[in-house]
């Protein structure tokens, strides 16, 4: 009796197994798939690297200027632009606000500030010890 129950039971186990293989299989056929971006669809600037991507906000919607943001944050960390290496800055959304996100090492520190698109002000100021 023991070994029928045990059959019963790995049968039933194998029967409903092979039916959500079965009904994730019918899924996979009937689902659309999503659309592939191809090369055409994506413009890039490759000569800025600080351009905007398609899913990025728009230089339009800021009322402070890349080059601006830049100052901003060299004034704020009291450091000039020959003295920096690795700068980026791109626009962004954070918290629902339109921000420079405006990144450079000098020295052995990496700083980070995120500056109020529309109005010049730091929201947010990091500077960190880089582990390199």
């Amino acid at each position: 009796m023991k070994k029928f129950s045990a059959l019963l039971l790995t049968a039933v186990l194998l029967f409903s197994l092979s039916a959500c293989d079965n009904y994730a299989g019918e899924a996979d056929k009937n689902s659309t798939p999503a659309p592939q971006s191809t090369p055409s669809d994506i413009q890039t600037d490759n000569n800025n690297p600080s351009a905007p991507t398609p899913s990025s906000p728009s230089i339009s919607e800021a009322k402070i200027t890349r080059d601006r943001a830049i100052e901003i944050a060299l004034e704020k960390a009291k450091l000039q632009k020959a003295d920096i290496r690795d700068l980026e800055a791109e626009l962004d959304y954070e918290k629902g606000i339109l921000v420079w996100e405006v990144d450079f090492d000098y020295q052995n520190l990496d700083y980070s500030y995120d500056i109020n698109a529309d109005t010049g002000a730091v929201i947010l100021e990091e500077i960190e010890k880089d582990d390199k």
